[in-house]
């Protein structure tokens, strides 16, 4: 057991955990504030970051790690900190909807939510950036996504997949697919309808 709580009321208390090279991540919802336990004895508990209500994260979405920063879907943004715990939370994005899944890779940002899989950079000087939101895939009537995966495929123009869990329909006949949009980092991908993969 790395950490308890004895307490029926905070249930809740640790949620997004993400398994990283130099420990485990998790929102500790007590304290209102991100955690690292080290991946050996004596499992103290560093905190990383205290956050306000509205830059929690969506209770049950994990932490996503990419280079210095943890980056993580809220309640209509998406939020990075640094790992050690300096400067300031931003925001990445700010979301119509709550977002499912937030992959980074390398200074684009992916998300999910009802609409559809969306893009932003990080690569500008103040956060959010300006006009490089855009939506990358849409989604049928009564759509909501999940699962979203990035598949470097390599090649000259340096192919790549997005994968994603799409539910379309109403209740109790929903359908699920597999989908995914092939891109390259040299041709821009045009809002198409994307493969079903299964």
């Amino acid at each position: 057991t790395l950490a308890a709580i004895n307490d029926g009321g905070n249930c809740n208390t640790f949620h997004s955990q993400l398994a990283a090279a130099d420990g485990l991540y998790y929102f500790n919802g007590s304290q209102s504030r991100i955690e690292r336990m080290p991946l050996a004895e004596p499992f103290t508990p560093q905190e990383v970051k205290v956050l306000t209500g509205a830059q929690e994260p969506t209770t049950g979405r994990g932490f996503f790690d990419a280079g210095d920063y943890l980056y993580w879907p809220g309640y209509s943004n998406i939020f990075r900190t640094r790992k050690d715990g300096s400067g300031a939370v931003a925001t990445v994005a700010n979301t119509a909807a709550s977002a499912n899944d937030v992959v980074v890779v390398g200074t684009t940002v992916y998300w999910s939510d009802i609409t559809g899989i969306h893009t932003t950079t990080t690569n500008c000087g103040t956060l959010p950036c300006t006009g490089s939101q855009q939506q990358f895939a849409s989604l049928g009537a009564n759509g909501l996504s999940s699962g979203l995966l990035y598949q470097y495929l390599g090649g000259v123009q340096g192919n790549y997949r997005v994968y994603w869990v799409e539910r379309t329909g109403t209740n109790p006949t929903y359908n699920y697919s597999i989908r995914y949009r092939s891109c390259n980092q040299i041709t821009v991908c045009t809002i198409t309808s994307p493969a079903t993969f299964y």
